[in-house]
Protein backbone atom coordinates (compact mmCIF):
# COMPACT_ATOMS: atom_id res chain seq x y z
CA UNK A 1 0.00 0.00 0.00
CA UNK A 2 1.68 3.42 -1.05
CA UNK A 3 1.17 5.76 1.69
CA UNK A 4 0.39 9.33 0.60
CA UNK A 5 0.44 13.11 2.94
CA UNK A 6 -2.97 14.26 3.14
CA UNK A 7 -2.67 16.92 5.18
CA UNK A 8 -2.54 20.39 3.27
CA UNK A 9 0.90 22.24 3.72
CA UNK A 10 1.80 25.74 2.82
CA UNK A 11 -0.80 27.36 0.40
CA UNK A 12 1.93 29.03 -1.48
CA UNK A 13 1.48 27.29 -4.96
CA UNK A 14 -0.51 29.89 -7.68
CA UNK A 15 -0.05 28.42 -10.19
CA UNK A 16 2.14 24.85 -11.11
CA UNK A 17 3.26 22.95 -14.89
CA UNK A 18 3.86 19.32 -14.64
CA UNK A 19 6.33 17.97 -17.08
CA UNK A 20 8.33 15.38 -16.20
CA UNK A 21 9.11 11.53 -15.75
CA UNK A 22 6.61 11.19 -18.69
CA UNK A 23 4.66 8.30 -16.67
CA UNK A 24 1.14 8.53 -15.69
CA UNK A 25 2.16 7.77 -12.03
CA UNK A 26 4.62 10.41 -11.29
CA UNK A 27 2.80 12.82 -12.91
CA UNK A 28 -0.37 12.16 -10.66
CA UNK A 29 2.01 12.09 -7.46
CA UNK A 30 2.96 15.69 -8.22
CA UNK A 31 -0.36 16.94 -9.10
CA UNK A 32 -1.38 15.65 -5.31
CA UNK A 33 1.31 17.42 -3.94
CA UNK A 34 0.56 20.43 -5.58
CA UNK A 35 -2.83 20.34 -5.23
CA UNK A 36 -2.10 20.05 -1.40
CA UNK A 37 0.23 23.10 -1.31
CA UNK A 38 -2.78 25.18 -3.44
CA UNK A 39 -4.23 28.50 -3.16
CA UNK A 40 -7.50 29.18 -3.58
CA UNK A 41 -7.66 29.81 -7.58
CA UNK A 42 -4.48 27.85 -7.98
CA UNK A 43 -3.77 26.69 -11.57
CA UNK A 44 -2.45 23.07 -12.42
CA UNK A 45 -1.12 22.54 -16.08
CA UNK A 46 0.08 18.83 -17.20
CA UNK A 47 2.25 18.85 -20.08
CA UNK A 48 2.25 15.97 -22.58
CA UNK A 49 -1.71 14.46 -22.59
CA UNK A 50 -2.05 14.63 -26.17
CA UNK A 51 0.74 12.09 -27.59
CA UNK A 52 0.74 12.17 -31.65
CA UNK A 53 1.10 8.74 -32.43
CA UNK A 54 0.44 5.38 -30.39
CA UNK A 55 3.93 4.68 -29.97
CA UNK A 56 4.84 8.12 -28.60
CA UNK A 57 1.94 7.05 -25.66
CA UNK A 58 3.88 3.56 -24.24
CA UNK A 59 5.34 3.71 -21.07
CA UNK A 60 8.45 2.61 -22.42
CA UNK A 61 10.17 4.87 -24.63
CA UNK A 62 10.40 3.70 -28.61
CA UNK A 63 10.15 7.27 -30.39
CA UNK A 64 12.30 10.12 -30.12
CA UNK A 65 9.23 12.66 -29.14
CA UNK A 66 7.59 10.64 -26.42
CA UNK A 67 5.06 11.54 -24.19
CA UNK A 68 4.43 8.51 -21.73
CA UNK A 69 1.33 7.33 -21.03
CA UNK A 70 0.58 10.83 -19.17
CA UNK A 71 -2.08 10.93 -21.46
CA UNK A 72 -3.90 8.60 -18.58
CA UNK A 73 -3.50 11.08 -16.12
CA UNK A 74 -6.53 13.09 -17.37
CA UNK A 75 -8.54 10.59 -17.64
CA UNK A 76 -7.98 9.29 -13.99
CA UNK A 77 -9.13 13.02 -13.03
CA UNK A 78 -12.07 12.80 -15.19
CA UNK A 79 -12.70 9.52 -12.91
CA UNK A 80 -11.87 10.34 -9.46
CA UNK A 81 -12.72 14.19 -9.86
CA UNK A 82 -15.24 14.93 -11.08
CA UNK A 83 -14.93 18.60 -9.30
CA UNK A 84 -12.30 19.71 -11.00
CA UNK A 85 -12.62 21.69 -14.13
CA UNK A 86 -10.43 20.46 -16.77
CA UNK A 87 -9.72 22.23 -20.00
CA UNK A 88 -7.72 20.40 -23.27
CA UNK A 89 -5.40 22.89 -24.75
CA UNK A 90 -4.71 21.97 -28.25
CA UNK A 91 -0.86 23.13 -28.22
CA UNK A 92 2.01 21.56 -30.11
CA UNK A 93 4.02 19.28 -30.28
CA UNK A 94 2.12 17.29 -27.36
CA UNK A 95 -0.99 19.52 -25.79
CA UNK A 96 -1.80 20.82 -22.50
CA UNK A 97 -4.22 20.29 -19.74
CA UNK A 98 -5.51 22.96 -17.51
CA UNK A 99 -6.81 21.85 -14.23
CA UNK A 100 -9.01 24.12 -12.10
CA UNK A 101 -10.81 24.74 -9.22
CA UNK A 102 -8.63 22.91 -7.14
CA UNK A 103 -9.38 22.08 -3.52
CA UNK A 104 -6.09 21.20 -0.71
CA UNK A 105 -8.58 19.27 1.46
CA UNK A 106 -9.00 16.49 -0.61
CA UNK A 107 -7.86 13.35 -0.06
CA UNK A 108 -9.77 11.56 -2.71
CA UNK A 109 -6.50 11.04 -5.17
CA UNK A 110 -4.39 10.34 -2.15
CA UNK A 111 -7.43 8.20 -0.70
CA UNK A 112 -7.74 6.25 -3.67
CA UNK A 113 -3.64 6.29 -5.27
CA UNK A 114 -3.71 2.10 -4.57
CA UNK A 115 -6.67 1.51 -6.94
CA UNK A 116 -5.68 4.14 -9.30
CA UNK A 117 -2.53 2.35 -9.78
CA UNK A 118 -4.40 -0.54 -10.77
CA UNK A 119 -6.44 1.61 -13.19
CA UNK A 120 -3.12 2.91 -15.05
CA UNK A 121 -2.30 -0.48 -15.96
CA UNK A 122 -5.62 -1.45 -17.27
CA UNK A 123 -5.43 1.76 -19.70
CA UNK A 124 -3.37 0.06 -21.96
CA UNK A 125 -4.35 2.04 -25.50
CA UNK A 126 -4.18 4.81 -25.79
CA UNK A 127 -7.77 5.80 -27.65
CA UNK A 128 -8.64 7.62 -31.02
CA UNK A 129 -10.12 10.27 -29.10
CA UNK A 130 -6.81 11.26 -27.49
CA UNK A 131 -4.99 11.14 -30.48
CA UNK A 132 -7.31 12.98 -32.37
CA UNK A 133 -7.12 15.60 -29.77
CA UNK A 134 -11.66 15.18 -29.73
CA UNK A 135 -11.53 17.32 -26.23
CA UNK A 136 -9.01 19.97 -26.90
CA UNK A 137 -10.05 23.65 -27.96
CA UNK A 138 -7.43 25.93 -29.65
CA UNK A 139 -5.20 27.84 -27.08
CA UNK A 140 -5.83 31.04 -28.12
CA UNK A 141 -9.66 30.49 -27.77
CA UNK A 142 -8.67 29.81 -23.68
CA UNK A 143 -8.87 33.20 -21.82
Amino acid sequence: MTTLSRTPQNHDVDLAFIDGMHLAEFALRDFINVERNARAGAVVVLDDVFPNHPLQAERARQTRPWMGDIWKVPEILEKYRPDLTLTYLNTSPSGLLVVENLDPHSTVLADNYDAILGDIEKLVTVPDYVLRRDKAIEASLYV
